[in-house]
């Protein structure tokens, strides 16, 4: 034991002070005393040896009072060993800690035994073994303890709650093996990569010269905090993350350069989006407002982007007015993206069909007007078609008029009301490629940007630009109703 390096210079110091003081069992034949009254001074419940310098508690913990008498002393684990010691205030001093392996082994008198300890200095000295502040290299469930009645020194395992706690602080060891002031170091084991994974389980482990003795853990800005292996983290935010640890040897020294692992938490999960309300799924209209929302794993909020028929997905907001719409069937899509790029690989949807309610130019009488009966009629009627010729093609009509005979005579009727499309002033008779080209383009819903272009409009006319010429049709159409 290191005690007995004491000795071969200690000797002759010591000579004054007989081992007799002892009221333990000290057979003399075993040499002199390394630790005898002389080298310890008791003061206010403390005992300094000095020897070493280190100030211990002269009682263990749980006694108090002149011999150690009053109380009695307080069995535990090795963890609480560790948290009483490091939170006591004894004496005024709030520097206490738990001594270890070779502190406590400097107090063990090799001479004597039950107690093998200066019972002088250190009265009422229980039979139960002391913890140590060493953890087994070769197994960190396991700390040192040194029994003061038999003066040895072994392992238990941490949760042993039958060992007592004697505190100890300041001084210089007396030799090299007391003296640590090398810090420990720490690596990890496992850590996390970057993912999706919202909670990560970390692994490290710490070398040191004499023990580790505990960790402190320290995630993105929060400070450091005691821990253990392995950590799992609270739940994570979209991002980077940095995870440090650092060893704790039982000297106390920290580990300068704590290991850190560091990793980005993505988003691999695409957000969903639903369309709130809709067109109706026939009907005249050529506007129509689409309202939507969207939901993501993460954050509240998403981006949209939208397409209309066969357009490409632009950028939208719900909700989305759309005008000028074109006779026939209309799909629009819906797609969320949320703040990861992630974008909704099943876009929401909604198909409706603009239909034209026109009766007087609804030719065959068949709920329309379309581009596919009404306006081909007309166009024939215009450029001079008459008889079966009106029709050719087009049988068989399903409608309130499905003969040329009944058509035309239906045609010659409305022509100069109905499919005068310009106002002329004065009056004029329709053209094909003039009034029957415009008809037929509005019977295929094409927008009023195209509906003139190519079309000569004759001077004079009233309805001289296609927003004019829509609304006079229009107004035809719903005083027919």
């Amino acid at each position: 034991m290191k005690n007995r390096l004491f000795n071969s210079f200690a000797c002759a110091a010591l000579a004054a002070f007989a081992t007799a003081a002892h009221a333990a069992t000290c057979p003399g034949n075993l040499g002199t005393s390394g630790t005898p009254n002389g080298a310890f001074t008791v003061s206010n419940g403390t005992v300094t040896h000095t020897t070493t310098g280190l100030m211990w508690a002269q009682c263990a913990v749980g006694l108090t009072g002149s011999g150690c008498a009053t109380g009695s002393a307080t069995p535990m684990g090795w963890s609480a060993a560790v948290t009483v010691a490091e939170k006591s205030s004894f004496a005024g001093h709030s520097d206490w800690r738990l001594p270890n392996k070779q502190e406590l082994e400097s107090l063990v008198d090799d001479t004597c035994h039950s107690p093998a300890i200066n019972d002088v200095a250190f009265p009422n000295t229980v039979q139960q073994s002391t913890w140590t502040s060493t953890t087994v290299q070769q197994d960190p469930s396991s700390a040192t303890v040194v029994n003061f009645y038999t003066g040895t020194t072994y392992t238990v395992d941490k949760t042993d709650g039958g060992n007592m706690v004697r505190l100890v602080r300041a001084g210089d060891s007396y030799d090299s093996l007391l003296v640590d002031t090398a810090p420990p170091d720490t690596s990890i084991t496992s850590g996390p990569t970057t993912g999706p994974a919202t909670s990560v389980t970390i692994s490290f482990t710490g070398s040191d010269n004499v023990a580790v003795a505990r960790y402190e853990c320290k995630l993105d800005a929060a400070p450091f905090a005691t821990c253990s292996s392995p950590y799992t983290s609270p739940t994570l935010s979209l991002g980077l993350h940095a995870f440090n640890v650092r060893a704790i040897d039982t000297a106390g020294n920290v580990d300068p350069t704590p290991a850190s692992v560091n990793w980005m938490v993505t988003d691999g999960t695409p957000p969903t989006t639903q369309i709130t309300s809709t067109p109706p799924p026939d009907g005249p209209a050529i506007a129509a407002s689409i309202s939507f929302t969207g939901q993501d794993n993460f954050t509240q909020t998403v981006s949209f982007e939208c397409q209309l028929d066969n357009a490409a997905y632009d950028i939208c907001t719900s909700p989305q007015n759309l005008t000028n719409l074109s006779l026939g069937l209309h799909t629009f899509r819906v797609r969320a993206k949320d703040a990861a790029l992630n974008v909704d690989p099943n876009p929401a949807s909604v198909t409706w069909r603009v239909t034209w309610t026109c009766a007087p130019l609804d030719i065959d009488g068949s709920d329309g007007p379309t581009a596919e009966v009404d306006a081909i009629i007309i166009l024939r009627y215009l450029f001079g078609f008459r008889g079966d010729a009106l029709i050719a093609g087009l049988t068989p009509l399903q409608g309130l008029r499905t003969t040329a005979g009944n058509i035309e005579v239906y045609l010659d009727g409305i022509v100069g009301t109905q499919l005068e499309v310009f106002g002329r002033q004065p009056a004029g008779q329709p053209t094909a490629t003039g009034d029957g080209l415009v008809l037929a383009r509005l019977m295929q819903g094409v927008p009023d940007a195209a509906l003139l272009t190519g079309v000569a409009v004759p001077a004079g006319a009233q309805n001289g630009t296609a927003a004019a010429i829509r609304s006079a049709i229009n107004n035809r159409c719903a005083a027919a109703q």
